[in-house]
């Protein structure tokens, strides 16, 4: 119990800090450089929303501790993992959700999707192992987006 009592006091503390990440937003400007991961993506099974934000996490084959972020969002955020919903909020302005994502991603590639408005979201992640190694990025470049009509 402490052991879970102390990894929930350390990454409440790395996910405090989502305000201070980088804002990701589409630019509409050119077409997006990347073949889609899967057949979801070019289906309607992400309809909640009008812009999908889409990356891969690389995740080691090695036993995780703790995994999961904090998203920065306005009015509404849908969260897919390999295509599963694993998390919805709705807030009437801007909000921020904590996402456990620990039991949801698998070694290997992983597709992180985020369903959300046009003015983008903010996120800051960690995947911490049980060595202490940690693991997460969301650098804007790595974002791929789609808008539905």
């Amino acid at each position: 119990m402490l052991g879970f009592l102390i990894t929930l006091a350390y990454a409440s503390s790395v996910l405090a800090t989502a305000d201070n990440e980088s804002w990701i937003v589409p630019n509409w400007s050119e077409p997006p450089k990347y073949q889609p991961g899967s057949l979801f993506w070019m289906t309607n099974q992400y309809n909640k929303c009008p812009v999908l934000y889409r990356t891969q996490l690389e995740i080691s084959d090695k036993p995780i501790q703790y995994a999961g972020f904090r998203i920065e969002f306005k009015k509404y955020v849908y969260v897919y993992i390999n295509g599963e919903l694993i998390a919805s909020h709705i807030n009437e302005g801007s909000g921020f959700a904590d996402v456990d994502i620990k039991h949801s991603i698998k070694s290997g590639h992983n597709s992180l999707v985020i369903s959300t408005t046009e003015d983008g979201f903010s996120l800051k992640g960690i995947v911490k192992y049980v060595d202490k190694t940690e693991y997460f990025s969301s650098n804007p470049e790595r974002w791929k987006m789609q808008k539905f009509p």
